[in-house]
């Protein structure tokens, strides 16, 4: 499941990558004085030339490597507070976008393959309204702590893209994933949150749209192009607008249920 993106490279790599450049060419110096100069100086004394150029190196790659380490570090921490939902734990918006033109890019690229389906799950909370009134905004936090660790249980595989769409919404989106398996995954869900509140002073419910739509890398990959600087899932918008209406009709009829509507 992304909750995070996979394309931030890890501070450790990008520092090995640094210290290899700095070391070769150091290296390699080392080694074209210690040529140069075979003919004019004594063995003993070229050896410990190239010493001291390999151990200049060392000085200034350890502070170097320490300096670049932190600062790799904070970088990284900027970019996933960015995309990064800090409540729940799961992508934000502008994450779950990324992550789903990184997955979308991956398929563009694959034009011999056949169309795939693409599942989108919206999700809001029964009774959140209640909880904070009655058992005050920590308690509403807590709940939705819980509820992400429940869709990070469901929507457990490398490709599942879960959001935290904003107050107690939730969208997942399911590359290449066929409506029926979505159903199965989101009922599952459902009835797992059921159980967990159900001795509860408020009993919190899942209402649960979901809806699918069939496309072509060829498609996919125009998409991309045409909502290239596009955030917050908007290149989506028309699946999430069913996902959206499907939803709505799981709260008229009763909350606590999934509803399909297809595109």
């Amino acid at each position: 499941m992304r909750t995070s993106l996979p394309t931030v490279v890890h501070a450790s790599e990008k520092i090995n990558t640094y210290l290899i450049g700095l070391f070769i060419p150091g290296i390699g110096s080392a080694l074209f004085s210690f040529l140069l100069a075979k003919d004019l100086l004594p063995l003993e004394q070229l050896t410990r030339v190239s010493c001291v150029i390999v151990l200049a190196i060392v000085m200034v790659s350890i502070p170097a490597y320490t300096a670049i380490s932190k600062l790799l570090k904070k970088i990284e921490d900027v970019e996933q507070r960015a995309t990064t939902d800090q409540l729940s734990g799961l992508l934000n918006r502008r994450g779950a976008q990324a992550a789903l033109q990184m997955e979308f890019g991956l398929i563009s690229r694959e034009r011999s393959r056949k169309a795939i389906d693409v599942s989108v799950i919206m999700i809001d909370l029964d009774h959140f309204k209640p909880l904070n009134d009655q058992c005050g905004h920590k308690a509403g936090d807590e709940a939705l702590r819980v509820i992400s660790r429940h869709i990070r249980g469901a929507f457990h595989r490398k490709t599942d893209i879960c959001c935290r769409y904003g107050g107690d919404e939730f969208v997942i989106i399911l590359p290449e994933t066929q409506l029926e398996a979505a159903l199965s995954m989101t009922e599952h869900l459902r009835q797992s949150v059921e159980r967990t509140y159900s001795q509860e002073k408020v009993r919190i419910t899942l209402s649960c749209g979901i809806t699918a739509k069939s496309m072509t890398p060829v498609e996919i990959s125009e998409l991309l192009r045409n909502t290239a600087g596009d955030e917050a899932l908007g290149m989506i918008g028309p699946i999430l607008e069913v996902a959206d209406q499907a939803l709505y009709l799981s709260k008229e009829r009763g909350r606590n249920r999934v509803t399909i509507r297809e595109t």
